[in-house]
């Protein structure tokens, strides 16, 4: 009697739970996503990819896409209920993008830094994929930067739905808030800040690197587009053969990821591991940083597009898998983190 009457509970606990829907354009399913799986009255839920569902306007008649999933999580298993049947990533009904924006810093620039004497791979990565690339990274920007500037504003302008926004930062985003360079996030994971007084004599107040990056990665869903985000690239160093830990930079791109359901692409990892096949001196020799420890030469810059190219196959971006051209679906290198 007292099972039965926890089990009730249980179900009515679940009942309450589900009855407060999403509202327009939050998401609604996802791999990993232990939310609401329901929508608000006149939207419904749309099923993109294994990662990411979204309450859009319409009703489960007028689509096939719509998926409405409970999910009841274990530490050894999830249980799931539908009320129509989730496609597998091979039955998908993909969505190829009709542009892929960049917002990023100058390791993803079409001229890098330095006069024009090194690349960004984004000059590259375009010559991977069949669809547009609008390559809005900048040299010296940092999350808090692009964001402040009005550069992002800039971008998100010209997203449609569908399109994809990758979004990379890292190297320009330390020093903290007060730094002279004006570049830094304030300290923490969440909506903590700090107030300061630019050198224009301007206040502005600074929040934490995963802020920014959480307000980028809703305004790219609230658009009907979706976002994907990219570690930085690594530094040309190596101690003993190996390469070091990205900085707490990797770490929070990584964080955000997971708690958005965003398809998160270890960049930093994937460029280490191929960096320590080929050794030090292969990358010495062949000057693929001709100027400093962080800007890249063309050779290396393509090398860094061909490990995005990578990181999508990995990840299983099914919507950016199928606008890989011949060149990009000849990239064949291997996931090692």
């Amino acid at each position: 009697m007292e099972v039965k009457c926890l089990l009730l509970s249980i179900a009515t606990f679940v009942g309450l739970a589900n009855a407060a829907c999403n509202a327009a354009w939050g998401q609604c399913g996802g791999d990993n996503f232990r939310g609401e799986n329901c929508c608000v009255s006149g939207y419904y839920c749309k099923y993109y990819n294994e990662w990411f569902s979204q309450c859009i306007p319409g009703n489960t008649v007028t689509t096939s896409r719509t998926s409405t999933v409970s999910r009841t999580a274990t530490a050894t298993n999830v249980v799931r209920t539908t009320t129509t049947k989730v496609q597998t990533p091979t039955q998908q009904n993909v969505v190829p993008p009709n542009t892929i924006f960049i917002a990023g810093d100058s390791t993803a620039d079409e001229y890098g830094a330095n006069n024009g004497k090194t690349n960004g791979w984004g000059k590259y990565f375009r010559d991977y994929v069949t669809c547009n690339v609008s390559n809005q990274a900048q040299s010296g920007q940092s999350a808090r930067t692009f964001w402040r500037d009005g550069k992002w504003k800039s971008l998100i302008a010209g997203v449609k739905r569908n399109d994809y926004v990758f979004i990379q930062f890292g190297h320009n985003d330390v020093g903290g808030p007060n730094n002279a360079s004006e570049k830094g996030s304030a300290g923490g994971e969440g909506d903590e800040t700090v107030t300061v007084t630019r050198s224009n004599g301007q206040r502005e107040v600074v929040h934490t690197f995963p802020w920014y990056i959480r307000q980028m990665c809703n305004e790219v869903i609230a658009k009907g587009a979706k976002p994907v985000l990219l570690s930085y690239t690594p530094n040309f160093s190596f101690t003993n053969g190996k390469v070091g830990e990205g900085s707490r930079f990797q770490g929070f791109m990584k964080l955000v990821g997971n708690e958005m359901n965003i398809p998160y692409i270890d960049l930093y990892s994937l460029i280490a591991r191929k960096w320590e096949e080929l050794g030090e001196n292969y990358i010495k020799n062949n000057n693929w940083f001709p100027t400093d420890y962080k800007h890249t030469s063309p050779v290396a810059a393509d090398f860094n597009a061909q490990m995005i190219v990578t990181g999508i196959k990995c990840v299983k971006i099914q919507d950016l898998i199928a606008v890989l051209n011949n060149k990009g679906k000849a990239v064949n290198n291997q996931c090692k983190y």
